[in-house]
């Protein structure tokens, strides 16, 4: 699984992989919805339309293909592109597609129809960044050129030069007609987006610019390289302070929400909090023993959360940097940390291949997933559900959707559905009583392991609306839904049997 992304609305996940295929599953049963087929190499990317009536995919067998979900996953079309694709996205208005590899294409969202190829670069695209209107796309190529495009027209409004080496890096200011680059050889340019001059070329950093981050305010640029970060003022190009004290490669730089601080983490096992204002390292952070790998803020801003190869997690107050817990029990370096939308909980998956959720008010690990068998890759926690949920996609391949549930003073995560080697798995479930399926339908889902064991009309009402879901994820040759416990407890689940699925609808019982 290369990655896995919600719909806007939370009712979809699509999840993209090594195998060719994307696929979408319906949040709420599990069930595998479309298996969407046609590249004949590596899914890498993939993005919901705004209205998410549309989905549109990027491949690394150079194309870029466009389904309508409206119409079961029909294939609207497949364009072409010189090189790997490398990333795909819509406008914010939803009425273009852009993607880029070796040239940057924008297609009509409704039709298909490619609007206009962006041609002028010589290499490979290397970054793309949108205006905050949608209005202007901003590229920067390994033909050392950043070019502004407009986005209605194709025209290249302008082509900014001056860089000596791969523009690796653009980013485009959330307040001002500004752009800013950074290349190969670790220098920044600031440009102005209506004349097209370089305001300023920024020097200082020794090698490649890992990232530049406008803050909220955009005046403000942080842009870090090796050991260091640096923050430039964005209307003069002044370098207001060099943040030197890392000993190991800088791995992440975030802003709050409110902009006044930075954060840094690094392989030198800290994080560092900056003042912006005076370029001061309020705290160093020590207390990771080995290279932190990620560092998150909590949706308020107030804490940041670092996981560590160390196999840890620490809260740190961003005010006065006191570590306010750490989080231990796993058992190997931290792969992921996210928190909850509303901050009141993060979820940990390590290399130990176990799952953990924190109470973020105490440090109290407040369940855990035991033996997941296969290394976590992503976590993604769905902003939109009416229940805190989350999806993780692993390096075997497969997805699963995991529940948290508060009963009483107990919290459990539950496993609401998986995916197990392509195959729909439909044990225990029941469907004597569901009206509408034909004798072939039920000789289908009894193969797949249902029962026509009778259970009352009340239940079958319920259960109607899935069972014809899975009718559907039938026609497509390899989908499933193997839903089960959420958390294994040996005493219950004998070694072995943890993996037994259960029957979609069934999710209200919990095994702790």
């Amino acid at each position: 699984i290369l990655t896995v992304a919600f719909s806007q609305q939370g009712d979809i996940i699509a999840s993209a992989s090594h195998d060719k295929t994307v696929r979408l599953w319906d949040a709420e049963t599990g069930a595998c919805r479309q298996i969407l087929t046609g590249h004949s190499s590596e899914a890498r990317c993939v993005a919901f339309s705004p209205k998410e009536d549309y989905l549109a995919c990027a491949s690394a067998d150079n194309t870029v293909r466009l389904w309508d979900l409206g119409f079961g996953g029909t294939r609207q079309f497949a364009t072409s592109h010189s090189d790997a694709v490398s990333s795909v996205k819509y406008s914010p208005h939803g009425d273009q597609i852009v993607s880029c590899s070796g040239s940057i294409k924008l297609l009509d969202s409704e039709t298909g129809v490619a609007h206009c190829v962006l041609v002028g670069h010589t290499d490979h695209v290397r970054s793309i960044a949108y205006s905050p209107q949608g209005d202007f796309l901003a590229s920067g190529s390994n033909d050392n050129t950043v070019r502004l495009w407009n986005v209605e027209t194709g025209a290249c409004r302008q082509t900014f030069t001056g860089h000596t080496n791969n523009v690796l890096v653009v980013a485009y200011s959330p307040c001002k007609d500004q752009i800013a680059s950074g290349d190969k050889n670790g220098t920044l340019r600031l440009w102005n987006v209506t004349t097209g001059v370089c305001q300023q070329a920024l020097t200082g950093h020794t090698d490649r610019v890992g990232s530049i981050i406008y803050s909220p305010k955009g005046n403000r640029v942080a842009s870090n390289s090796n050991n260091t970060v640096r923050i430039w003022d964005a209307e003069s190009g002044v370098c207001l302070h060099t943040l030197s004290g890392h000993s190991g490669s800088v791995m992440s730089i975030a802003y709050p929400p409110r902009g006044d601080l930075l954060v840094s983490a690094s392989t030198d096992c800290t994080m560092r909090l900056w003042d912006v204002e005076t370029g001061e390292c309020r705290q160093i952070s020590i207390g990771h023993t080995e290279g932190v790998s990620s560092v998150v803020y909590s949706p308020q801003g107030s804490q940041v959360a670092t996981g560590s190869e160390d196999g840890s997690v620490k809260l740190w107050d961003v005010e006065t940097g006191e570590c306010l817990h750490t989080l231990t029990g796993h058992t190997g370096g931290i792969a992921s940390v996210v928190y909850s939308p509303k901050g009141q909980r993060i979820v940990s998956g390590g290399h130990d291949m176990t799952i953990r959720l924190w109470d973020v008010t105490s440090g109290q690990c407040r369940a855990v997933v035991e033996s997941i068998g296969t290394v976590i890759q992503c976590i993604a926690w769905s902003t939109t559900s009416n229940v805190d949920c989350f999806v993780i996609g692993y390096g075997d391949g497969s997805v699963r959707m995991w529940h948290v549930v508060e009963d009483g003073d107990v919290c459990h995560i539950r496993l609401h559905w998986r995916t197990v080697n392509g195959e729909l798995v439909l044990t225990d479930t029941l469907i004597q009583d569901v009206r509408g399926l034909s004798q072939l339908n039920r000789q289908l889902l009894q193969q797949r392991g249902a029962k026509g064991e009778p259970f009352s009309l009340h239940e079958a009402s319920k259960q109607v609306i899935r069972k014809v879901s899975v009718i559907s994820a039938l026609k497509q040759p390899s989908t499933e839904v193997v839903p089960e416990p959420s958390s294994v407890n040996p005493a219950i689940d004998p070694p072995g049997q943890s993996d037994q699925p259960e029957e979609a609808g069934e999710t209200e019982e919990t095994v702790e």
